[in-house]
């Protein structure tokens, strides 16, 4: 009865039967393996539920309990151990138990058992939140084909998978294809399962892909189909449905709607707090996206209120967690731009000492942190700082830090620096050019090389780069996409800050196109993009148009 409450997503009424099950079992015979299958299956179920930690205990019973009456290779022993592994938060934990898994299933099993395959689809997936995507996809070409001679070319699980690959390959910069992959799961998810969870949460990551391309009127409408078709199958309070209504609310910030996105931010806030407590992670994650909204509202006290709340609550659960670390960093960029530099540079050092603790000293992770402070020194013009910290970076690691954020006013006393910087953006683009070739990460090291050149006045070699960058972006991603027009914003900017109006007037245009089909007419990026388009129309004598402009300007204000 639980097994059939739980395959029709009513896990409230499956949880007390599990449990129940689960005591009676226990009671009449304490070493039965199917009082720790029941321990199984309730940890499954309020994992998929979002209750994260009951889960990982029970499955931690179950794989210790089958472990000592099956053996360690047995195959109810091993499907404990994935669920183990995808309960677990620590990532390379999560990992480690999910090779070894998959190693004996692979041993056991073969590869084409679907329980294999199912370890391989959530190694692909750690593997894939771990950075390490080229190993993951990797894993996804060899699970796809095998899925689909398993368990049938239209199966749901294959699709499952598809919308996984489409991930990674957005991470390794083929977006193209991702979005086509994405397409592919979605249509198989209507195809095969129609009104089920699997095809929502593929809806949930095309959206997701959308909003980071900045096309988040698209995403917008997706999110909200996704969002009815869990609220109808899974309820108010799964953890999918607030994730998603989440991600709604952060589209909506993006453009520009932050009365309504902040009602939701509260809304959904208040919803983890009653169904899974303070201490979820989730809950966290929710309050530091409120505080992002409430910052862009300009209530910065309230904000940074929410910001420290959230990181206490981080700091208490998981005080090494790269979340939490990542938090930290977050609050000292704030306090940093709020002239508290005094907090934000002991912030920015626990980041640093609290990764290499976690991470170690020569991880990206920490090697990034340590470029943050050296962006602090280098802004505070502290130059010795900035050459220490830049100077351990080149120590720790050849892959040198992308970006050196530049002041756009030079002094006698940065020139060292300057060159210095350069030089590490030149390092930066042979280095990725030689392991990358054309990518959007090396376009981007590219463009903060322009950056550097232009503000050492070097600018005609600057738009020649910003220029290629613009072309770059073209080629690699997909049309429209944000960071595209994001350097053809960069390019803008460039013919602006020489007085260039009328060359402006092209990007600009571009600019605003994208930004009213993105984010819509009466978003603030559209309002200052238009402006900005309007005086430049102005400063060339085109009145007609830029009064044109204006008046658009006026009717939505």
């Amino acid at each position: 009865m639980a097994d059939s409450l739980r395959r029709q997503f009513r896990y409230e009424e499956a949880d007390p039967l599990f449990r129940k099950a689960a005591e009676l079992r226990e009671k009449a015979t304490a070493k039965d393996a199917r009082t720790h299958d029941y321990l199984r299956h309730l940890g499954w179920c309020l994992f998929d539920f979002g209750h994260h930690d009951p889960a990982r205990s029970f499955d931690q019973d179950a794989v210790n309990g089958l472990k000592e009456l099956l053996g360690n290779e047995h195959p109810s022993t091993l499907l404990a151990m994935n669920d183990l592994a995808v309960d677990e938060e620590d990532s390379i934990v999560s990992e480690a138990l999910l090779r070894a898994t998959y190693e004996a299933e692979l041993s056991v099993l073969g590869i084409d058992h679907p329980n294999t395959l199912s370890t391989m689809h959530n190694l692909a997936i750690g593997l894939h939140n771990l950075g390490k995507h080229t190993e993951a996809h990797s894993l996804y070409g060899i699970v796809i084909p095998w899925r689909s001679e398993v368990l049938g070319p239209n199966s749901s699980l294959v699709f499952d998978s598809v919308s996984g690959l489409a991930s990674c390959l957005d991470s390794l910069g083929g977006f193209q294809a991702a979005e086509g992959k994405h397409l592919e799961a979605i249509r198989g998810q209507r195809q095969t399962a129609g009104h089920h969870p699997h095809t929502f949460s593929a809806l949930h990551k095309y959206a997701l892909f959308l909003e980071r391309k900045g096309r988040c009127v698209e995403a917008e409408k997706l999110y909200q189909e996704a969002l009815e078709g869990r609220q109808d199958i899974l309820g108010n309070k799964h953890i999918d449905t607030l994730q998603t209504l989440k991600c709604k609310a952060d589209c909506l910030r993006k453009q520009g709607q932050l009365d309504l996105a902040e009602q939701l931010y509260r809304d959904v806030m208040q919803r983890f707090l009653d169904v899974f407590g303070p201490t979820h992670k989730s809950t966290s994650a929710v309050m530091e996206d409120l505080a992002a909204c409430l910052e862009e509202m300009g209530h910065r006290e309230a904000a940074t209120k929410l910001y420290e709340d959230a990181l206490d609550l981080q700091q208490r659960r998981q005080p090494l967690h790269p979340d939490t670390l990542t938090s930290i960093n977050n609050l000292a960029i704030r306090l940093k731009n709020e002239g508290k530099l005094a907090k934000a540079e002991e912030l920015y050092q626990s980041t640093v000492a609290g990764r290499r603790e976690a991470f170690g000293s020569d991880h990206a992770d920490t090697v990034h942190a340590l470029r943050n402070m050296a962006v602090f020194f280098w802004n505070e013009e502290n130059t010795e700082d900035f050459k220490t910290y830049v100077q351990e970076v080149k120590q720790l690691t050849p892959q040198v830090p992308e970006v050196y954020k530049q002041p756009r006013t030079r002094s006698t006393q940065k020139e060292g620096s300057y060159a210095e910087a350069e030089a590490l953006y030149r390092d930066l683009v042979k280095l990725r050019k030689q392991t990358l070739g054309q990518h959007e990460d090396t376009i981007s090291a590219l463009n903060g090389l322009s950056s550097c050149l232009e503000d050492q006045g070097n600018l005609s070699k600057a738009e020649e780069l910003y220029g290629g960058v613009v072309a770059g972006r073209r080629k690699v991603l997909v049309p429209d996409d944000a960071n595209t027009m994001n350097a053809v914003r960069n390019l803008a900017i460039f013919y602006w800050n020489q007085d260039r109006f009328s060359e402006a007037e092209d990007p600009f245009r571009e600019l605003l196109a994208w930004h009213q089909k993105a984010s819509g007419a009466q978003h603030q990026d559209t309002l200052n993009t238009m402006d900005s388009l309007a005086f430049c129309l102005e400063v060339g004598g085109n009145n007609a148009e830029a009064q044109a402009l204006r008046g658009q300007m006026n009717a939505i204000k």
